[in-house]
């Protein structure tokens, strides 16, 4: 009972159907294909049963809610999702706040609620619950007689206090515990909390009969999961910044974070003039904090999470409020401002969410945030809503990214990556050592992955986290809500301790708003026209797809050399494996700046492909400059959500190859993505993931065909990202057009993107079939540290 399987082993399209029934007047409200499970239970996510009992049980043996380490919502939360097609005015799901209309009667739903768990109860007596004894009709008829059955009103007022939120875009509705009935059980019996249990199981139960109900789950519990880290990310060279020295320093650039909240007075943050508002509107003019949404609450606690979080992506330190110098701890991208949205309560430490994820994802949007990190999670590996939802909405608006911690269960070995994590169209990040100052006794440094930096691959085999930066240990704000303008001690902290303003952490949350902040200073080299020549200016004006940021963070990875053991022994680490994915983070192999980093680069945006497409670009390599670089090229898409717990999440599948092209008569060598460099022998297309890469070692004057094709579309068409650096030598390449007889667009489908040419957009424009590309010119002598 507590591992029903999800109806998603398939896709949505794939499962049985159930057509509901046509009344009298044959009214169109109520005919309709609904497309489900044929058993009810199978419509729960796996665990969903278990993690009622779990959490009940947990919350009941606290003396208080502070007792389970500050960080976990024990509330119970269920996430509805309809089935295609039913969510339509006058349907069942067409909401108005807690009122819905059934045909054409107005119902609070609660009280449909309360009926339907009757009508749950007597469904499961009827099928389940008949003939002999067995564990499982056990189990459910002691649900029953605690629950819904019992001659008491406990059920009745357990459900009638229920809070009912609802997200049309996603069609998806969220049922949850008041935060006064969580407070109550600290103070019942256990016998009333086992009544609880009992009714939320039951109310489940009610749900899934429901022909309109597609998906059940038990929202899992939400938890938490920078000197040095710049250095680290710019240049690998110790405390060289040249990202920083060339003036990209996150300027112009709002990130959004989600996280237990902001000591808004700590030096890092301080802004002594007034009028700052705590009640989301945007405040564009502020030194750093320009929208702050206090969701749960406005503030953080001592030392909290969020302010140390905050600090990472943008801090920058001014001791009187207005003046700002250099700070121990200045952020990644320390001339960025933050759009903050609190979901961390100060009086426990527990996390919480909207029930409308839209809401949570929006912060900063009318400031220009397009950038979301968020340094939270859960342990469940599966394809849940929180993670459908990052999908969703990247997928609806293209210029998006969020940059999400894959979870600090790595210790457990593989499949610990956790919900939202296991979204596909975001950034998943796991956690290096640093560089001392920042590093224990016995500690290898930024090539070492921390051994608790949780493992890929998700529950439907993709490839999970993305890239890896740094998290252990991580100095940054430190809140002191009791002061203000708290600030740096007289001397750096030991890693793991606090002093004055500043704290020192490790996780992956750490290292998510290292990355955040990289995607910042990428945001700001488009936006001011630093392509294609590493000078500000030097090009026009691109606002880059979050897809498009995405594959240039994944594009310059850097292999890891392994992992490091808490006993000292250390892991060979590979390429794409479960720990590191892509590697660690690394400016230097991503964009182009003059006399500082390792590549040139040539990429496409927004580049529209059909079914059965091909596009291609040839490029000849150039290494007359002494360049060293090896031929990379990254392909990513945001790809249409799947079903919650799929089991084969990827919709629209695209292929990337590269191809060595041989002039003298013997046969053209492909070369496949993601291959695992310990496995060279294995080569084939990658069917699961939206982010594929290829590297190859390339000789002087070669040429090299990169090759896009899509293999299997659910939608007429699919759009990507594309990012190519290696040797181009600083003088123009010709780009080659492919074959114009490649397969196309189906007849009739209109007509895109030619298949075969090159599209370079700059400025939204597509410049020429055959291209003349302004490359750059390689370091001489330039070697990686």
């Amino acid at each position: 009972n507590s591992n029903s399987n999800s109806n998603s082993n398939s896709n949505s399209n794939s499962n049985n159907s159930m057509v509901k029934g046509i009344d009298d007047d044959n009214d169109p409200i109520s005919v309709g294909l609904y497309v489900q499970p044929v058993v009810s239970l199978a419509k729960l996510m796996n665990g969903a049963v278990g993690d009622v009992q779990r959490r009940m049980r947990r919350r009941r043996n606290l003396r208080s809610l502070s007792e389970e380490g500050g960080n976990v919502d024990l509330s119970v939360v269920v996430n509805v999702q309809a089935c295609p097609g039913v969510v339509k005015e006058g349907s069942v799901f067409d909401f108005n706040g807690g009122i819905f209309f059934n045909g054409e009667t107005k119902i609070d739903f609660r009280k449909f609620l309360l009926e339907q768990s009757i009508n749950g109860a007597n469904a499961l007596k009827q099928v389940f619950l008949v003939g002999g004894e067995t564990d499982r009709r056990n189990f459910w008829n002691s649900v029953l007689s605690n629950g819904i059955d019992r001659s008491d009103s406990s059920c009745i007022t357990w459900i009638e206090n229920l809070i009912v939120d609802y997200n049309p875009d996603a069609e998806v509705f969220s049922i949850r515990e008041s935060e006064d009935d969580v407070m109550l059980l600290q103070q019942q019996q256990q016998q009333t909390s086992m009544q609880q249990t009992s009714c939320a199981l039951s109310t489940i139960v009610g749900l899934s009969i429901m022909f309109e109900v597609c998906q059940i789950e038990v929202a899992p519990e939400i938890e938490s999961s920078n000197v040095q880290a710049s250095w680290i990310t710019q240049s690998g060279v110790r405390m060289k910044r040249p990202w920083f020295e060339k003036g990209l320093t996150g300027k112009g650039q709002v990130v959004a974070v989600s996280d237990s909240g902001i000591d808004v007075d700590n030096c890092y943050f301080y802004d002594s003039r007034p009028g700052f508002r705590k009640n989301g509107s945007t405040q564009t003019s502020r030194r750093k904090i320009v929208q702050y949404n206090a969701f749960v609450d406005d503030s953080d606690r001592e030392y909290g999470h969020g302010t140390h979080v905050c600090g990472t992506i943008a801090g920058h330190k001014s001791v009187d409020g207005i003046n700002e110098s250099e700070g121990m701890a200045d952020g990644v991208a320390r001339d960025a401002k933050i759009a903050f949205f609190d979901i961390g309560s100060t009086r426990n430490g527990s996390l919480r969410l909207p029930s409308n994820m839209e809401r949570l994802l929006l912060t900063g949007n009318s400031a220009g945030a397009r950038i979301h990190s968020a340094s939270w999670g859960s342990s469940s590996n599966d394809y849940g809503f929180n993670a459908r939802f990052f999908d969703l909405f990247s997928y609806e608006n293209d210029d998006f990214l969020a940059v999400i911690a894959a979870g600090n269960n790595g210790r457990s070995g593989k499949n610990t990556v956790g919900d939202p994590a296991t979204a596909k169209n975001i950034i998943s990040v796991g956690a290096t050592q640093s560089e001392s100052p920042d590093l224990t006794t016995g500690q290898l440094g930024k090539h070492f992955m921390a051994e608790f930096s949780a493992e890929g691959p998700t529950a439907d085999g993709r490839r999970k986290p993305d890239i890896v930066a740094p998290g252990q240990h991580i100095l940054s704000a430190g809140a002191v809500p009791s002061r203000t303008g708290e600030c740096d001690p007289a001397t750096y902290p030991p890693p793991n301790t606090r002093a004055d303003g500043v704290l020192s952490m490790a996780g992956t949350s750490m290292a998510t708003p290292v990355v955040a902040g990289t995607a910042a200073q990428i945001r700001q080299y488009f936006m001011e026209g630093w392509h294609p020549k590493g000078e500000k200016g030097s090009g026009p004006s691109i606002i880059p797809s979050g897809s498009l940021t995405k594959a240039i963070i994944l594009n310059g990875g850097q292999n890891m050399t392994g992992t490091q053991l808490g006993g000292g022994q250390t892991v060979t680490g590979h390429a794409y494996d479960n720990k590191q994915s892509f590697g660690r983070i690394s400016l230097a192999d991503s964009l182009y700046i003059p006399g500082f980093t390792n590549v040139q680069h040539v990429f496409r945006d927004r580049q529209e492909i059909f079914n059965g497409g091909k596009n291609s670009l040839y490029i000849e390599i150039d290494k007359s400059k002494d360049c060293k670089a090896r031929l990379s090229a990254t392909l990513v898409w945001a790809d249409p959500p799947g079903a919650v717990g799929c089991k084969s999440c990827l919709m629209n599948d695209l292929d990337l190859t590269v191809e060595r092209v041989r002039l003298d008569g013997r046969s053209n060598i492909t070369y496949y993505p993601n291959q695992r460099d310990d496995r060279p022998n294995v080569q084939m297309k990658d069917t699961r993931n939206n982010a594929e890469r290829v590297q190859v070692d390339a000789d002087d004057q070669e040429i090299f065909g990169v090759h896009v094709e899509a293999s299997n579309l659910i939608t007429s068409k699919q759009k990507y990202a594309l990012v190519v650096t290696g040797c181009f030598g600083g003088v123009p390449n010709t780009i080659v057009v492919d074959n114009p007889g490649t397969p196309g667009p189906p007849t009739g489908g209109g007509q895109g993107l030619d298949v075969g040419t090159l599209g370079i957009i700059v400025a939204g424009g597509l410049v020429g079939v055959v291209l003349i590309v302004l490359c750059c010119f390689c370091v001489s002598g330039r070697t990686k540290d």
